[in-house]
């Protein structure tokens, strides 16, 4: 331990409070900007809201606490129960991991990768953790690898279909039969 001298005397440098464990915790979840993270109540209301949520989803924590999640499905999703069938799915396993589109505030669409844990020890039973990312680049570029696979395939298909063509084509032709024999 380090001391500091002040006027001859020895002053021990000042003691930093022990941080509880949900303390430690809630900083790790302020500090992470590039997920969502939340916690749904029992009822699937939002019960908290961390810095990366605001960032990915455009809401601030007044605006979304004490609300359902719902808000997060396009109209269509929320109409076929999807964000009910998440919840029951989640409590049935405790812990499920899905993708599909979710929405921003702004209305803006993307593609999420969500993870939901229940969580017994951080907070009421049944309350659920969700974790969420914006993985749409990453769908983005699957897509268009499979279209460039798709394409390759039918170049190839193509060029065989050319190829056996100008070949049917060629042997009708006295002056090819005639360099080839």
């Amino acid at each position: 331990m380090s001391t500091s001298s002040a006027g001859g005397a020895n002053v021990p440098p000042p003691v930093r409070p022990a941080l509880s464990s949900a303390d430690r915790f809630q900083l790790v979840v302020e500090a992470i900007d590039d997920y969502a993270i939340y916690m749904l109540g029992p009822d699937g209301l939002i019960e908290s809201w961390s810095p990366g949520a605001e960032r990915l989803k455009g809401y601030r924590a007044t605006e979304v606490l004490g609300k359902s999640y719902s808000i997060f499905f396009r109209s269509q999703d929320v109409a076929e129960g999807v964000p009910e069938w998440q919840l029951s799915r989640a409590r049935l396993h405790g812990k499920t991991e899905e993708e599909g589109w979710r929405v921003r505030k702004d209305g803006s669409v993307f593609w999420a990768n969500i993870s939901s844990v229940e969580s017994l020890t951080m907070m009421a039973p049944s309350s659920l953790a969700k974790i969420t990312r914006d993985v749409t680049e990453r769908r983005r570029l699957r897509e268009l690898e499979r279209s460039l696979k798709r394409m390759d395939e039918f170049i190839a298909c193509l060029a065989t279909n050319c190829a056996t063509r100008w070949g049917r084509f060629a042997m009708r032709q006295p002056s090819f039969r005639s360099t080839v024999a």
